[in-house]
């Protein structure tokens, strides 16, 4: 039953539609309209690369708040902490690929360099177009061959134009809690201590706290949530029930997972589920 009470013309609220594609090993992509979604403080293991295809996108990311409008392209690095909602419009509309490692080095013949991008946002009409052609054709389900050749296109000219290749000596260096990392990845489905985390790390507890903070950009607690939603989007992928991924990412109960996985990605895992190519 239409809801009368909705002002005419307003677009869905929280209308998001979540998918996966197996192209060259795999990525999800988004596209959205939101009116009233709220994102906490997160990252992703993948290469962020999006489009404002209209209204403001409000984001925290760098040490200050940016204001994402029509045609403005998004880029994250892997681990790149942000945050935010709705600008100074009733809603925004919005695309967005999140690129694993692997593809990027393929596009840019690079495989043992990271990418650090200039600015998180940027006004580029001609990139926003070429990113929103490719999502399109995703959606058609054109041919492989053809679908596999934008995909490495449109990547090579993202991270050409808006990115620097990053040290890897450098990079090696800022990685002081790869240890604690894997440490938590390693056992998603058991519980957390800071004494556990602070003793891998070789920290005192408060200097733990705080260099996790300065390299993450979040807590612990929030950290681990975030990589329990990882790991049952991979799950959901790979044909797992809902059930199984919240037993295998630790969550105590499938709304615990629904709850952080709808923060995240602005999609239930069942719509997830339902969606996926």
């Amino acid at each position: 039953m239409p809801d009368t009470h909705a002002p005419a013309g307003r677009r869905p609220r929280n209308e998001a539609t979540l998918k996966h594609t197996d192209l060259l090993g795999g990525f999800d992509y988004l596209r959205a309209d939101y009116t009233e979604q709220t994102f906490p403080r997160h990252s992703h293991e993948e290469y962020l690369v999006g489009v404002i295809e209209d209204g403001v996108h409000d984001v925290w990311c760098k040490g200050e708040w940016w204001h994402a409008s029509k045609n403005v392209v998004a880029t994250f690095s892997p681990d790149e902490a942000h945050h935010g909602g709705l600008g100074d419009t009733d809603a925004w509309r919005q695309t967005i690929f999140y690129f694993p490692r692997e593809i990027v080095s393929v596009a840019m013949d690079c495989a043992d360099s990271t990418y650090s991008f200039h600015q998180p946002f940027k006004h580029s009409p001609e990139t926003a177009a070429r990113l929103l052609k490719l999502r399109r054709l995703l959606e058609s389900g054109s041919d492989r061959l053809l679908l596999e050749q934008e995909v490495l296109q449109s990547v090579g000219q993202v991270f050409e134009t808006m990115s620097n290749a990053v040290d890897e000596e450098k990079a090696t260096g800022e990685n002081e809690l790869a240890e604690v990392r894997t440490f938590i990845h390693d056992n998603i489905q058991g519980a957390f201590d800071i004494s556990t985390l602070a003793d891998l790390s070789g920290f005192t507890k408060r200097q733990f706290m705080s260099r996790f903070q300065k390299k993450f950009h979040m807590a612990p607690y929030q950290y681990v949530m975030q990589a329990r939603v990882r790991r049952a989007r991979d799950m959901l992928q790979k044909g797992s029930s809902i059930a199984d991924a919240v037993f295998q990412a630790g969550f105590s109960d499938q709304s615990h997972l629904t709850r952080n996985f709808r923060a995240i990605y602005g999609v239930t895992p069942a719509r997830y589920i339902r969606q996926a190519t």
